[in-house]
């Protein structure tokens, strides 16, 4: 019997020709990494309707996020510990490839955890005091206000990608518990 195939109508593959040029035009540009990664998830985003396409895996490290969880359950009740829990299980399961950027925004957070925009950003509020994560702000040439803030998941907790970047990138951060000192993780 011969292979099988999946039958991939045509709008798809236009789509894809699309997306894959569109992912050139951007890296020929020479942008600034984070414009080019939050340009990079965006097209991912579209061309695949919000929908993981193939199976997908997400390396946690089973210490850290025990820590993460214990350190979440010691919060005190104004810091709505419950919604830190949902929100950081989200997170940790929505990471881009090779860069540990949150891939929901702030809003789709809040819809799928079922709490406001706000109440998104005083939880991963916390997830960055408990080192977790790390928010960086950013804003293009001319763009006012503040910008726009985008999450990484710290390397440490939890990856999604290749295990020689993420050795590489676990060497720039800091461990976010004590717990796994001493490089047994």
């Amino acid at each position: 019997m011969g292979d099988l195939k999946r039958f991939v109508p045509k709008d798809e593959l236009i789509a894809k020709a699309k997306a894959e040029e569109a992912r050139q035009t951007i890296l020929d540009l020479g942008l600034p990494q984070s414009a080019t990664e939050d340009m990079m998830i965006t097209i991912a985003r579209h061309e695949n309707g919000g929908k993981l396409v193939n199976w997908r895996f997400v390396m946690l490290s089973p210490q850290q996020c025990l820590a993460v969880w214990d350190a979440i359950e010691e919060l005190p009740k104004d810091k709505r510990p419950h919604d830190v829990d949902r929100v950081f299980k989200l997170v940790i399961t929505h990471i881009e490839t090779n860069t540990g950027i949150v891939t929901l925004t702030r809003e789709e957070l809040a819809a799928k955890v079922g709490i406001r925009p706000q109440e998104v950003s005083k939880a991963m509020g916390a997830l960055e005091e408990m080192g977790v994560i790390t928010r960086e702000r950013w804003k293009l040439p001319g763009m006012r206000g503040s910008g726009t803030a985008k999450y990484r998941v710290n390397s440490h907790v939890a990856w999604n990608g290749k295990l020689t970047i993420r050795e590489e990138k676990s060497k720039q951060e800091s461990l976010p518990f004590e717990l796994i000192q001493g490089g047994k993780e």
